[in-house]
């Protein structure tokens, strides 16, 4: 089992964790998570038994008629607060976390898994092979938008984007345990 909030969530699918915090006894201190962005989510934690807290989250809306989390970037901030004294709060854990789509599910027909990066070097190298559509001429992803900026400036913002999208890559095969880049390996003979 995890023991760390999961750099991502699955929207209503349910995702469990521990957490053992040396200086908070779950007998003595309640912990809790709580997301925003898009939406808002607030989960407690139970004692596990074994002096770790059990987080088991549904990536839900709270409410009589609990729907899928959207999809999308959230900050989240971990509490522990004192049971004898609920006054007494503190920050255990804060960062990022995605929520994103779950593709078996029924309401999801398309999707682009693209980073924004990644989309707007498809943008880019559309304009600069002369196949962007009228439409595409003004095209604008996130905060970022294109609209008819000259070629060697397309060029320089390509560059900066290739750079980008290769880093996301990088850290996505740190992430999963890879080396950060392929050797290759060559063997020279003299003739």
């Amino acid at each position: 089992m995890q023991t760390n909030i999961p750099s991502n969530l699955v929207s209503g699918l349910k995702t469990e964790w521990t957490k053992r915090l040396k200086d908070y006894s779950p007998g003595l201190w309640t912990l809790s998570y709580h997301l925003r962005g898009v939406a808002a989510l607030d989960v407690t934690a139970t004692d596990n038994g074994d002096g770790t807290f059990l987080v088991s989250l549904t990536a839900e809306t709270s409410g009589d008629t609990p729907a899928p989390l959207p999809t999308g970037q959230y900050f989240f901030q971990a509490y522990v607060t004192s049971i004898a004294d609920n006054t007494i709060k503190t920050i255990v854990d804060s960062g990022r976390v995605n929520v994103i789509a779950d593709l078996s599910s029924g309401d999801v027909e398309t999707y682009d898994g693209r980073s924004d990066a990644e989309k707007m070097l498809a943008a880019i190298n559309d304009l600069l092979a002369g196949k962007a559509t009228r439409d595409q001429m003004a095209y604008t992803i996130g905060q970022r938008t294109i609209t008819r900026i000259p070629f060697d400036q397309l060029r320089m913002i390509r560059s900066d984007l290739m750079a980008q999208v290769e880093s996301e890559a990088i850290k996505a095969r740190v992430k999963k345990g890879l080396p950060a880049f392929e050797t290759i390996k060559t063997k020279f003979k003299q003739p």
